[in-house]
């Protein structure tokens, strides 16, 4: 049986996969309709629904006020895509000698808030250093 099967089936009976931002799956909705052959079929596809179901991640390249624990003076670019260390140090090339960082939406039960993980500061001049770090900044 394949995944379109199985969830055209979980749709006739009005249940619908969930995947929290712990990439643990659910199944919504009338519990009654949830069958050890469907459990077992949405095991077997695990991992392609967690790809398929799980929330995207908001992302955004910021210009920072100063130093890379400062405040954000501007948001430069907003996406749910991958990628953005080339991003980042694109923006940091066209703004030499600021700090300019790459943060994710983090949605927890105690609201939404940015985290910080990648930020570079390309130089001034030739002789100056690229500083570019990552860590994760609550």
């Amino acid at each position: 049986m394949s995944l379109e099967h199985v969830l055209d089936i979980l749709a006739e009976r009005g249940l619908r996969i969930n995947v929290g931002p712990d990439e643990k799956p659910s199944i919504v909705g009338p519990r009654d309709e949830v069958t050890d052959a469907l459990r077992e079929a949405l095991a077997e596809y695990r991992q392609e629904i967690i790809l398929r179901f799980k929330p995207k991640m908001v992302r955004r390249v910021a210009l920072l006020r100063g130093g890379r624990d400062s405040e954000v003076e501007r948001v430069l670019e907003e996406c749910v895509s991958q990628g953005h260390h080339g991003r980042v140090r694109h923006w940091s090339q066209q703004s030499p000698g600021r700090m300019v960082a790459a943060e994710w939406l983090h949605k927890g039960h105690d609201g939404e808030r940015w985290i910080r993980f990648l930020w570079i500061k390309w130089p001034k001049e030739a002789s100056d250093e690229v500083v570019e770090s990552a860590e994760i900044v609550a």
